[in-house]
């Protein structure tokens, strides 16, 4: 992931991310913008999910084959030493095992189809607090693997769940109050 992007990025989710509290990052990769968010926003705690594990179905893709995910992930674990996170090596349909607290926010960046997008949103709001926020990247892109991907799943699971949702360049913020 480009710094440029990551800096588009966290300009939009400080504004949602307040200092203090607790939240989780499905698909982590390098965790370069995890770092960013613990060196901009003070005292967050941060539940970085990802598998770390290639899925060949999506050649061209960042987990589809090009790298060494045991790898990356060693390199994780080096950069996220010493920060109030937890790393989890995991896909989100069992992240309950792995999280007890309510969480304020969740920030899903994970395999972009459709169906992977509708399952981690499912299972990300379980974990949120009322007022939670979800917040979810590269609305609007596609490939010939998503099926509609990003906004398909966010404009589906807002109607099914009432919920109000905003546009902000391609990141989709959706309020579960």
């Amino acid at each position: 992931m480009g710094k440029r992007n990551n800096i588009k990025r966290l300009k939009i989710l400080k504004k949602f991310i307040k200092p203090g509290t607790v939240g989780l990052e499905i698909g982590v990769f390098a965790a370069d913008l995890t770092v960013s968010i613990f060196e901009n926003i003070e005292g967050v705690k941060i539940y970085a999910l990802d598998p770390w594990e290639v899925q060949k179905e999506y050649k061209g893709r960042l987990y589809g084959g090009g790298y060494d995910m045991n790898d990356i992930y060693e390199t994780v674990k080096t950069k996220l030493k010493d920060r109030n996170v937890e790393i989890i090596r995991d896909y989100s349909d069992n992240v309950q095992n792995h999280i007890v607290e309510k969480l304020d926010w969740a920030y899903i960046d994970g395999n972009h189809s459709y169906k992977y997008v509708l399952n981690d949103l499912e299972n990300t709001k379980l974990l949120l607090k009322e007022d939670g926020i979800i917040m979810c990247d590269d609305y609007g892109w596609v490939d010939k693997y998503s099926g509609g991907g990003v906004t398909k799943a966010v404009t589906e699971f807002c109607k099914k769940n009432k919920l109000k949702n905003t546009i902000i360049g391609n990141q989709a913020i959706i309020f579960l109050k």
